[in-house]
């Protein structure tokens, strides 16, 4: 009766109707016959194969709830015969997360995302592992989340799918998708859902000729479909994709299926296995089924989890690596944090990586694959090169509040020089779905495209895992080659960035660190976890010094793999919930116990009994016990009796003063610092040198994670309430003051002298009440100049101070490995503050304030509580009493290595190891001359008699260094990336090295008798 309409803004709604219809007869249910039983609830997880028969019992009426939150339930079905050849899909009803096995092996992922399993023919029984938690914080908020009652069960249902319109309902779907984008683009403001037919829709004026063509072309196909049905319809579809094909100028899309599996997050560690085989087993299935669908993987933490639990899978995956089509890659152990760990503990995550990835492939990997990791230190491009890795990935850089990282591809060369190239994603997550708009987005925002035409998307959902999905499969079909999109292909990380090496010459260069500007809590929230992880570390220095004297050879790597796994990215934050501390800081004490006791017991010698002392640091230092202070050769020891005596006076003490023989520092009646002297030079202090002060913290989003900028502008001085206290004991004095803080914690404050140190100590014994509170120490001093130093892993980073611009406003709040320095201009003079273990800081104008602490609500801290089992779960971070400990000093520029603070941060707090029936004992080491700013930071023992020693330079200088051997010992230098030693160079008596600007270096001694 009429003809086509010319009002175009009507056709999206009709075709979305027409969508409607087919999504409708893709699935039909039928009634099925299915025998479920189950197993009682397991807190600690159980394989498949440890259970019998017996262990499972039918399953009671449904509906019924189950529990506690993490705990593991298997469930038995059995199924009927079928009476045809049509494909059927089981649909699991249960809320819980859960894996679907055949014949013992996991063989798909059942959750939210991924609803539907196809059954195998012919088969008659399936085991289901499920665990009670359903993460699944990629939805829209249609589903429904766990009660508190527990995992909602409910009969299992099986249905069939029409596979025409399966396929159908993609290809219009995406067509759609791109009619839409296309739309988008010319009405940006547009609020009006693009298919509602309800209200006025305005006309199109304005819009690109492809949507006026597809427009036409789809308003015929929905006529062809309403008349002559869904295969006329999908003939019509198949032109329509004929005839628009991709520009030939897009730019193409390089899908890389990815499960972004936080290994602990809001679950513990043993759920984040699951998780790892729960993902896995769906990949595998879609693997087999879309033959050019890639898939990609990291953490070999999670491998490892996978071979203990399900073996069968572990396997499956290795011959998938072995044809090319899984792609293990991402260089570290964990997809570690980058700036809490020390220089050593990275470059461990990285070697025990590489060994990993060696070990699956047969090569170690290419790519440092680290999406989602808060900051990113300047010391890894030089890491990454020496081991082997070309490429870098993240996303998280877009998560910047202030600053936008200008580049999609660059080359990022680090504070050493060296250099890897870098592609990060500037819009979007790695949790990307194929989704047309968001692909088109991404193409636009990709600033190197006239250099490198191509981009990467991790796609699937992540974080609880899970995935791609048959539908991101589907789609990613259709839009390899269809105009209005970029040229979507699966593809292979490794090889994308070897494409992107081609070019490096002429992409950008980024510098130093990459900065993240978020998430700034992260490097004070649960402090008790920082140090524990910082006990283990330098319990590990400690025992691995100890095994070279002893000549033992090297540690177990048991320890190491445990504190590389706490570098997660959202353990050693202190991002994940508290079951993941209440079982991981213990562990990490346990193991810190352990390292220490068997770097005593490898000292002892049963051939004596004199009680002795042993220092596991590669410098000469001071070790006083009681009034007695001896001279300890580095990395040596012996009996007590036999070792240098230093004759030191004593240290004093007044209601407002202390002395040492290096140190005089004055206070006032309210216990506020008020001048200090080291070695007779004056630190310029700025009123009170030193107080605290206490601000409400809520962050706008992100309890654990942030720390905003307004909460640092309300700050509340602390009050004095008691003292002075002063304390004289052999070899040392102090003064102790009392305040009140934020509204009813106390914080005592002991200020320490010694008769040899050249800083002043000041302990902070804390009892915090107030929730939601962060807790500085502020240092307040006339070094005004442009730039502070900060201390990071292997070197140290500088950072501007001065106000006014957006870079250096963004850095209210940032990190530091352990010592800082606020300076004049010239890096000449300034302030040293150093701490055992505390990471975060705010420096503006001269200002050092260190956060000592913060009482954040707990992720998940009121998510179902009557289903977890913790007991006393707190609700906030570091409530009651803990004890923080650091140092101030006057820092130069000409400071002997011994006296620069990133040697003291490790003299000031590690201490000499006590041995009874202890002989001496050296290394080898006699002394390093010439070089103020190279550290000796990690002496690693490798075989007998041969050992090697991580020195990096900290203060941006190069130079010549001098090492002095002892007799009987030769040494040689080499690069990082040396595995082992050079055959030749090796010199005796003195080694002479040339070192430049942050690089690492790795040095190598052997007895010449051995």
């Amino acid at each position: 009766m009429l003809p086509p309409t010319f009002l175009t803004q009507l056709i999206p709604a009709r075709i979305a109707e027409a969508l409607r219809r087919i999504e409708a007869r893709i699935w039909t249910f039928e009634p099925a016959s299915i025998a479920v039983q189950q197993t009682e609830s397991f807190r600690v997880h159980r394989r498949l194969d440890e259970l019998s028969s017996a262990a499972f019992t039918p399953v009671p009426v449904a509906p019924f709830h189950w529990g506690p939150k993490y705990a593991q339930r298997w469930f038995r079905l059995s199924l009927p015969a079928w009476p045809d050849a049509r494909g059927r899909y089981l649909v699991w009803e249960d809320q819980a997360e859960a894996t679907a096995y055949v014949e013992g092996v996991p063989y798909s992922g059942l959750d939210l995302a991924h609803r539907f399993c196809p059954l195998p023919t012919g088969l008659s029984e399936l085991a289901i592992e499920a665990v009670c938690i359903r993460s699944a914080i990629w939805l829209d908020g249609t589903a429904s989340h766990l009660t508190g009652q527990g995992s909602r069960y409910l009969p299992p249902r099986v249905a069939v799918r029409d596979d025409l319109a399966w396929s159908v309902y993609h290809d219009l779907k995406v067509l759609l998708d791109v009619l839409e984008a296309e739309y988008r683009d010319f009405h940006p403001g547009a609020t009006k859902p693009f298919t509602d037919p309800v209200r006025h829709s305005p006309p199109v004026w304005r819009v690109s000729p492809l949507f006026r063509r597809l427009c036409e072309r789809l308003d015929r196909a929905v006529g062809v479909f309403d008349r002559e049905g869904l295969e006329a319809l999908a003939a019509v579809l198949g032109a329509i994709y004929r005839e628009f094909p991709a520009d030939p100028a897009a730019l193409r899309a390089v899908l890389t299926g990815h499960a972004h599996i936080d290994l602990v997050w809001l679950w513990p560690e043993r759920v984040g296995e699951f998780k790892a085989v729960h993902s896995w087993s769906t990949q595998v299935r879609l693997l087999r089924t879309y033959p050019e669908f890639r898939f990609g993987y990291s953490q070999p933490a999670s491998y490892e989890a996978v071979a203990r639990r399900a073996p069968g899978l572990h396997a499956r995956v290795r011959g998938l690596i072995a044809e090319g089509r899984w792609e293990a890659t991402g260089a570290s152990y964990v997809e570690s944090d980058t700036q809490l760990p020390c220089g050593e503990a990275l470059w461990r995550s990285l070697r025990l990586g590489q060994e990993a990835f060696e070990a699956l492939r047969g090569r170690p990997a290419t790519v440092f694959w680290l999406p989602d990791v808060f900051g990113y230190s300047g010391c890894l491009p030089q890491l990454l090169q020496a081991c082997g890795v070309k490429g870098f990935f993240t996303t998280k850089l877009s998560w910047s509040t202030v600053n936008r990282h200008p580049h999609t591809s660059f080359v990022w060369r680090g504070n050493d020089g060296s250099e890897v190239v870098a592609h990060v994603v500037l819009l979007h997550d790695y949790n990307e779905s194929v989704d047309v708009r968001r692909l088109r987005e991404d193409a636009l925002h990709h600033q190197q495209a006239a250099v490198h035409d191509e981009f990467l998307v991790p796609t699937g959902y992540g974080d609880g895992g899970g995935g791609p999905t048959e539908e991101m499969c589907e789609r990613a079909r259709r839009l390899r080659d269809l105009a209005g999109a970029p040229r979507a292909e699966w593809g292979g990380i490794e090889s994308f960035y070897e494409r992107l090496g081609r070019v490096a010459d002429r992409l950008p260069t980024a510098s130093g660190e990459l900065m993240l500007e978020l998430h700034r809590g992260v490097y004070t929230t649960h402090g008790r976890l920082k140090t524990a992880f910082r006990g283990l570390e330098r319990a590990l220095q400690v025992q691995e010094a100890a095994r070279i004297v002893a000549g033992a050879g090297p540690v177990a790597e048991e320890a190491w793999r445990r504190l590389v796994f706490a570098q997660f990215h959202d353990y050693i934050p202190g991002s994940s919930i508290w079951e993941v501390y209440a079982e991981g800081i213990p562990e990490l004490e346990q193991l810190a116990r352990a390292a220490w006791a068997a770097a005593e017991e490898c000292l002892q010698s049963e051939a004596a009994s004199a009680e002795g002392w042993f220092n596991p640091l590669a410098v000469a230092r001071h070790w006083r016990v009681g009034a007695e202070c001896y001279r300890l050769a580095p990395l040596s020891g012996g009996p007590v009796a036999s070792l240098e005596r230093v004759a030191l006076p004593p240290p004093q003490a007044t209601a407002q003063s202390l002395s040492s023989a290096r140190v005089q520092a004055e206070f006032d009646a309210h216990g506020e610092l008020r001048g200090l002297r080291i070695d007779g030079q004056e630190v310029a202090l700025r009123g009170a040198g030193h107080r605290l002060a206490a601000y409400p913290d809520h962050p706008a989003a992100f309890e654990a994670w942030d720390v905003d900028r307004n909460t640092l502008v309300n700050g509340k001085s602390a009050i004095c309430v008691g003292g002075p206290e002063v304390l004289l004991a052999e070899g040392e004095a102090s003064l102790a003051f009392t305040y009140r803080a934020a509204v009813s914690s106390t914080v005592r404050v002991t200020y320490r002298v010694t008769a040899d140190e050249p800083v002043l100590r000041v302990d902070y014994e804390i009892d915090w009440r107030d929730p939601e509170w962060l807790l500085k120490a502020v240092f307040s001093t006339a070094y005004q100049g442009r730039q502070a130093r900060f201390g990071a892993p292997f070197g140290s980073t500088l950072r501007g101070q001065w106000p006014g611009q957006t870079r250096e406003e963004a850095l209210w709040e940032v990190p530091f490995s352990r010592w800082l320095v606020v300076m004049d201009d010239a890096q000449a003079e300034g302030l040293t503050v150093v701490t055992c273990d505390r990471y975060g800081a705010t420096v503006r104008e001269g200002q050092a304030g260190i956060t000592l602490l913060r009482s954040a609500r707990v992720t998940e801290a009121d998510h179902h509580p009557s289903l977890r089992e913790t007991p006393a779960r707190p609700d906030h971070s570091d409530l009651g009493g803990q004890t923080v400990s650091l140092a101030i000093g006057r820092f130069a520029g000409n400071l002997p290595q011994a006296e620069h603070p990133a040697m003291l941060a490790d003299t000031l707090f590690t201490p000499c190891v006590a041995v009874r029936g202890m002989t001496p004992c050296a290394a080898g080491l006699a002394s390093i001359e010439h070089a103020d700013t190279l550290i000796p930071a990690w002496s690693e023992p490798v075989a007998i008699g041969l050992w090697c020693l991580r020195v990096h330079e900290v203060g941006g200088r190069n130079g010549r260094a001098k090492i002095a051997l002892l007799p009987g010992w030769q040494a040689v230098a080499s690069s990082l990336s040396a595995t082992t030693p050079p055959s030749a160079g090796w010199q005796a008596g003195m080694l002479e090295m040339d070192y430049k600007a942050y690089a690492v270096v790795t040095v190598w001694f052997r007895a010449t008798g051995v």
